[in-house]
This record gives C-alpha cells, structure tokens and sequence, in this order.
C-alpha cells in the first residue's frame, strides 16, 4: 500500500502494459476532409467507432464509383417493383457515345462563306508560310480554304529548302500570285522549275540575292511558254537583284533579254547590283510597254544608255545608283521624243554615288521634270548652297530632295 506509482506499474499486468504503449505510438487519425483530427483518448468500442465515422457523400465519389454504388443498391432492391426504376438510372449514368447528343456550337469562323473566310486570312495580311501553316492546322476546311486562297507566300531567308519543298508548296496552294524567295542561299534551277505550275495565276516573283543565273532564266520562261501553250509569261514583279560580289556577274543581257520577250506584261524589273547588264540590251526595254519601275543601280551601264531609258515612256521610278551618270546623262534623259513631242516624267529618281553629277543636272532637272516627287542625290558632291535657287525651285515643284549636303 505504500508503493511508489512506479511500483505500481512494475506491478500491472504486462497487458496493460501493452495497450498503453501502443496507445501512444498510435498515428493521428485523420478525417474525411484530410485535416488532422483531435487525438480521441477516451477508450471506444467498435460500435462508437463505426457511428462517429463520417459518412460517404454522393458528390465525392467519381462516375465509376457511383455506378457501382448504385448498381448494387438496384441489385439490393431488384425485387421490389417500386424501385424498378433504379436499374434504368444505372444504365443512363454513362450513355453511350451513339446516344450522347452534340453539344458543340459553332464558331463564328464556321458561319462565315469560304470567299469571306480566305479574304481574311489569306488575301495578303498574312502571307508568311509560318503563319499560314499553323492556320490551316486549326481544321479540315481552314486547309481545304487555304489551298485555294492563298495568294501570298513569303519564303525569305529559308536557308535549307530543297526543290521538293517548292514543289510540294506550289502543289498545295495552286492559285499564288505572289512569291518571296529572297535570301534563299540554295535557291537554283530546279527550284526555279519547280514553279511552272503555278506560272498561270504567278504575277510577283521576287530572287533577290539567290543563285540564279542567265540560262536558269532561259530555262524557265521556255517551260513557261511550252505549259501555257505558248502564251507569254504574266509575270508583272520581277526582282533579280545581287546581294554579294561574287553574285554580281550572274545576270547579264541574255536574261534581260529574254525576259523582254516573254513577259510583255512586265511593270517593274529590279537589276541591283547586276554587273552582267550593259548597254546593249537597254535598247530593247522599250517594248516593255507598261514598264513603271527600273532599278539598274551599280550595273555596267554608261551615260549612253541614257538615251534609251527616255525611250520607257510609262517609266515613272528610275534607280541610276553608282553608275556614272553625269551631265550628260541627264540631258540623254531628259531629251524630247520627237514623235510624242513629251518627255520622259519620272515620279522618283535615285541617283546617289553618281559624282560626276553638277549643279547644271540639278537645274536641268528642276526645269524639265516638274512631276518629280523624291530626288536622292547623296554623296554626289553637290552643296545646297552653291545651288540655292535650284533646290528653292525644287520646293515650289514639291520635289524632296535627299543630300545635297548643308
């Protein structure tokens, strides 16, 4: 009776013992809604336990839970006619895909006609082959709009593209007009060939700094004529421009020439940086009847040719950049044809890195060429002050000059 409580406890039945110690090793019970619940340490039966149990609700359960749930509980009570009505919501929990009905509204994209659907997005807003790749991938009939819409393609600076690829573009969207192959390193004959199909509807071609040389040009316009039996090019852009020095001797007369002849429908040429091109076959733009802009900067023309440029009547834009044009040139240019009685009357001139240019061609041209709009004369070594009348009529024709210096 005078035992200490350790005694006490040295003295208790070892199963006692026992289901204290487990007592407090047990884990913290957790509840339905996964906080932790408060450490119950009064003894409960089994029956307490199954009554503080929290109940299962319909709505925490998945779709496979409650069918099976339910399907037992139809199971259960299968034989009472006034629950015979569960067995036919067990089977209506997953309808069957035949029996689900469509649900999905159309989109504005679905309502609108193909003509107003390919005027949106592909009438030139969007023109690159990115952008128009990922568009077609939105549906079936996005693509199937597409192939027959896009009029505008811009491939520039693709820097692996094989003739397939061209091939493959030009027999997906067979209705382009418009082509943009500028930068393209690898561009060659057989990507260039590659094209005829589409040489019917075809109107812009641009080439620039591509490897394209004067019998690739041949070659083509030939397959050209030989598809759209024997018809001319309807070719009405075409850029050929030189972007490197060891390009520069590519193009030549043999190509302009041929493209003279086969595509009378031409209305801008651009011959940048062409070191080929002459003053031989300068004679012979003027059958271009509708030609508008020429860009013959740093070619191998001298002021001769001159003569023939005011041969181009319908020319309005003219690039002369760095070939040496000088006083001379200018009055070639500006001579009256003697069967028209008119001039030429250029809209925009370039005439940059040309310093045999004086202030004599600047009065000729302030005189004789009132529907001048922009004069580029940088780097010619021409002085606003030494030539302040000319450049003050200039303003009253609305002519704006670039350079000229202070």
């Amino acid at each position: 009776l005078q035992a200490t409580k350790g005694g006490l406890a040295k003295h208790q039945p070892m199963s006692t013992r026992n289901s204290k110690r487990a007592k407090r090793r047990a884990p913290i019970p957790i509840s339905y809604n996964g906080r932790h619940a408060k450490e119950d340490k009064t003894p409960l039966t089994a029956a307490v336990r199954a009554a503080k149990k929290p109940r299962l609700r319909m709505v925490d359960m998945d779709v496979r839970h409650r069918k099976s749930l339910l399907s037992s509980m139809v199971l259960s009570t299968s034989k009472s006619p006034a629950n015979s009505s569960l067995k036919e919501k067990a089977n209506e929990v997953t309808p069957s895909p035949k029996e689900v009905p469509d649900m999905k509204t159309k989109s504005p994209l679905d309502m609108l006609p193909d003509e107003v659907l390919g005027h949106a997005f592909f009438s030139g807003y969007v023109n690159s082959i990115d952008i128009t790749t990922k568009i077609t991938m939105l549906n079936r009939r996005t693509r199937q709009v597409a192939n027959k819409s896009v009029k505008m393609l811009d491939l520039r600076a693709l820097p692996k593209m094989e003739a397939r690829h061209v091939a493959a573009i030009v027999a997906r969207h067979g209705n382009v007009s418009s082509m943009d192959f500028a930068y393209c390193s690898q561009f060659g004959r057989e990507h260039l060939l590659a094209l005829v199909p589409v040489s019917g509807t075809l109107r812009n071609l641009c080439l620039r700094g591509t490897y394209i040389r004067d019998e690739d040009i041949v070659a083509y316009l030939d397959a050209v004529i030989n598809h759209l039996g024997g018809e001319p090019s309807g070719l009405v852009e075409l850029d050929l421009s030189c972007i490197k020095r060891e390009e520069t001797s590519r193009i030549g007369d043999v190509a302009v020439s041929k493209i003279v002849n086969c595509c009378p429908q031409l209305k801008s040429l651009h011959l940048g940086w062409c070191k080929g091109v002459t003053d031989k076959c300068l004679p012979e733009l003027k059958n271009l009847r509708r030609l508008k802009d020429l860009d013959l900067s740093l070619t191998s023309i001298s002021e001769k040719a001159c003569r023939d440029l005011a041969n181009i009547h319908e020319l309005e834009s003219l690039d002369l950049s760095a070939t040496g044009i000088g006083n001379q040139g200018i009055q070639d240019l500006l001579v009256e044809d003697p069967r028209r009685l008119t001039r030429l009357q250029l809209v925009h001139l370039k005439l940059p890195f040309n310093a045999a240019m004086t202030g004599k061609s600047l009065a000729l041209l302030a005189t004789n060429m009132p529907s001048l709009k922009t004069l580029d004369i940088r780097h010619c070594d021409l002085d606003k002050n030494d030539n302040k009348e000319t450049f003050l009529q200039f303003k009253e024709n609305g002519t704006e000059v670039t350079g000229g210096g202070n």
